[in-house]
């Protein structure tokens, strides 16, 4: 992947719904971004890759014929339109080139076709938490509530929105 960061100015990105023939790059990006462990993907996966009525939405950027990021939300039972990012993240060659905003824009756009209203990120008050915030900011979230003492005592959860369908 070092080659294709030299080439910028030639490739080609493009946003789309993740393939089972994927997989392995993407569980190199979530080697590269730590976002969750690559181990964990087959079975969380699954469920989208086999059925056609799956309630979650997977996504990557492709570049150059490579997946580079993922991101997935899931519809939130009991909801009328109401879906919960599960994570995004980038390769780390990939990081600071807007991928993760280009990803996430894609992923609104579906789900807000799908019927969704609203989409939610519930993440914790911890160790680069600010990161997060600025990094959900920039993508357009906004704090939408905060449970104390929620995890562990001083380790809050906190809740991110977003509107869909305006």
């Amino acid at each position: 992947m070092n080659k294709q960061v030299a080439s910028i100015n030639t490739e080609i990105e493009t946003v789309r719904l993740v393939r089972k023939a994927d997989i392995p790059q993407l569980k190199n990006v979530l080697d590269s971004s730590g976002l969750f462990s690559s181990e964990l993907l087959d079975d969380l996966i699954a469920d989208f890759l086999s059925k056609e009525n799956s309630k979650d939405y997977w996504f990557t950027c492709e570049v150059d014929g490579n997946a580079v990021s993922i991101g997935c939300a899931e519809l939130e039972a009991h909801t009328k339109g109401t879906y919960r990012l599960l994570g995004i993240g980038v390769h780390k060659h990939f990081e600071k080139r807007g991928l993760a905003k280009k990803t996430m824009i894609h992923m609104e756009k579906h789900l807000a076709a799908l019927g969704g209203r609203i989409l939610i990120v519930e993440t914790i008050k911890a160790e680069g938490f600010e990161v997060l915030k600025d990094l959900y900011y920039r993508l357009g979230l906004q704090i939408e509530g905060t449970i104390k003492d929620f995890h562990d005592e001083g380790v809050d959860k906190v809740i991110f929105k977003k509107r869909l369908d305006k």
